[in-house]
């Protein structure tokens, strides 16, 4: 027999822990029930295949055990994974952790991330996991199809759209003309790097796995490192909120700046991402207004946790962040962010 609690991370799939009579423990990630506004970001499938051809990588992931695509089952898809007995904190700037541990485990994240970008995905059992060009264009026209469509979802109360994001005609023109974008490289990518992302041991400081896998694919490395600094670039554009705030270089004790984990990440991979930070930061901060958007139709629909209150509030900051990068980068011909 088992028991089961729901975790209260991740706002896409439903995650549960299993515990046994026994005391093993599993984790159960499931697509969520009812109707889906945008069936790629629960792509559990995707993410179970993700996960079972890296083990044995050298990236840290967690074993899976069994997927499950029979709704009659439990009601939706499922897949079965290791529990990692280890700890993920909701908040990036790691609190409770001694300033020596922080950057360490801030360093060793950036570590396996290089791990992953220089992986030789042929090794892997990656077929037909996706095209490996053109990955920015792909981009922009998956997301512009995904916020059109969730900007007419009506609210339940109220019978009106939620509408567009913030500043969205002029991101969305700037992205569609613009020429600036990185040049091109492709990886395997996370596609979701950020802290609450990652398993560290429980009493070291280094990471035992990554975790959410279901937007992975092959594309360009610097998404990942946008990604992974957001709180850090939204501080060096004056954005500051309650969780930027604490990434104002030098507020938060051992917390690395940006251009130290860029730093780190140069000498783990040969490859200095820095002049393309600026583009690929204002990219990611588009993605993740439309993500917020999105949180937003789920609640409408009523399938998001109250968790995603603080998700949504913090669109319009993330939106704002956005349209301060591109402001930046189209002033200089050296788009590179003071960091």
């Amino acid at each position: 027999m088992y028991s089961h609690k729901k975790f209260t991370l991740g706002e896409s799939n439903p995650t549960y822990q299993l515990t046994g009579s026994d005391g093993s423990r599993y984790v159960l990630r499931k697509k969520p029930p009812l109707k889906l506004i945008n069936k790629k970001i629960h792509w559990i499938e995707r993410e179970y295949k993700i996960l079972h051809a890296l083990k044995n990588s050298g990236v840290p992931v967690p074993d899976v055990y069994c997927l499950s695509v029979d709704e009659s089952v439990i009601g939706t898809p499922f897949y079965i994974m290791e529990f990692l007995d280890g700890r993920v904190s909701e908040a990036w700037e790691l609190p409770g952790v001694s300033p020596e541990d922080r950057k360490d485990m801030w360093m060793d994240a950036t570590r396996n991330l290089a791990k992953l970008h220089t992986l030789d995905v042929r090794t892997l059992d990656l077929k037909n996991f996706g095209q490996p060009a053109r990955f920015y264009e792909r981009q922009l026209s998956t997301i512009t199809a995904i916020t059109e469509a969730q900007a007419q979802i009506k609210d339940a109360a109220t019978q009106k759209p939620i509408g567009p994001i913030m500043h969205s005609d002029e991101l969305f023109s700037f992205f569609k003309t613009h020429r600036k974008r990185p040049r091109e490289m492709t990886t395997l990518i996370h596609g979701d790097f950020k802290i609450d992302n990652i398993v560290f041991h429980k009493t070291e400081p280094r990471v035992i796995g990554f975790l959410d896998w279901e937007i992975s694919s092959f594309g360009h490395p610097i998404s990942d490192l946008a990604h992974f600094l957001t709180c850090n670039v939204a501080a060096s554009v004056g954005v500051i909120n309650r969780r930027s705030s604490l990434f104002i270089v030098g507020v938060t004790p051992g917390l690395p700046s940006a251009d130290e984990v860029l730093g780190w990440y140069k000498e783990f991979t040969g490859w200095d991402p820095r002049p393309d930070l600026a583009w690929a930061s204002a990219f990611d901060m588009l993605k993740l207004s439309v993500i917020c958007q999105g949180i937003k139709a789920r609640k409408a629909f009523g399938q998001s946790s109250t968790a995603a209150e603080e998700h949504i509030k913090n669109g319009n900051d993330i939106a704002e962040t956005a349209r301060r990068l591109i402001v930046q980068i189209e002033k200089t011909n050296k788009p590179r962010l003071m960091l």
